[in-house]
């Protein structure tokens, strides 16, 4: 539904169960050979729980256990922006919870809770990171002296930030530290990283 983005696959994939997810990433390694790392994200918790539905923190760890992928080591992260669910949710496993967080005033909310941070990885808006004046505003380095890593989203080739290429947008974010990254654009994404990873 988003503006500007392609519509030329719409009608033509079933979605997939999270189940047949998971059997993917099982039959696949990456292009170093590694197993495949899932990161799914549970999708208006409270909302579904209002309508009766099961627990879906536990629908995901159980899935994942069907699939012997819910032991700790295992190549999972767990995300939301619940903040309840996913201190609930990291009680339960071992697992890396991610507490996604949409702006400035979410974060400030749950920054000011006693309780945290409860979370095992920061999942942050890109305009989150950088400022308007394109400086960092500090949320990196602050999850970082918790020992948290962050991961910014979405860093999209159709919607690049004004005046700079796709290209330009994540090799600043890559600059300010952040521990991984979520594109709709894989291929970019690999490049780019690998860029600055082996850059001399």
């Amino acid at each position: 539904p988003f503006k500007g983005r392609t519509k030329v696959f719409d009608g033509l994939y079933q979605v997939p169960t999270f189940d047949e997810v998971l059997q993917l990433a099982k039959s696949r390694v990456t292009v170093a050979s590694d197993p495949v790392c899932v990161y799914p994200e549970a999708k208006a918790p409270g909302h579904h729980a209002r309508l009766g539905k099961p627990d879906m923190g536990d629908e995901i760890l159980a899935a994942l256990a069907r699939h012997g992928m819910a032991g700790k080591g295992s190549r999972v992260f767990i995300q939301a922006f619940e903040p309840d669910f996913v201190k609930a949710l990291n009680a339960k496993t071992e697992l890396p919870v991610v507490m996604l967080i949409g702006d400035k005033a979410a974060y400030d909310s749950i920054m000011a809770r006693p309780d945290a941070p409860f979370w095992d990885g920061l999942g942050a808006n890109t305009g989150l990171l950088i400022g308007a004046d394109g400086k960092s505003t500090g949320v990196v380095e602050a999850s970082h002296a918790k020992g948290i890593p962050v991961h910014p989203w979405t860093f999209r080739d159709d919607q690049p930030a004004e005046g700079e290429t796709p290209d330009q947008t994540l090799r600043k974010f890559l600059a300010l530290g952040i521990d991984g990254f979520f594109t709709d654009f894989p291929i970019t994404g690999y490049r780019v990283r690998n860029d600055v990873q082996f850059a001399p």
